[in-house]
């Protein structure tokens, strides 16, 4: 952290500077997760390696038709 932001951070004693730091996480840890969220919104992974097929065969039919 650069002295620039610490001086804002740093109050009067040690309990305060602790609480002034506890809610700096809060709203970092908040802002952290709705970032997280808002990137995995959208379209679910295609679980089909991106053939676009449905394939509903056994595992075995499966790797089969993948060898031709």
């Amino acid at each position: 952290m650069s002295a620039e932001i610490a001086k804002y951070i740093v109050v009067e004693d040690k309990d305060s500077t602790k609480a002034v730091i506890d809610k700096i996480k809060e709203s970092y840890d908040k802002d952290v997760q709705a970032g997280v969220t808002e990137r995995l919104k959208g379209k679910t992974p295609d679980l089909n390696g991106g053939s676009g097929g449905h394939n509903t065969g056994s595992f075995m039919d499966i790797i089969r038709e993948n060898q031709r």
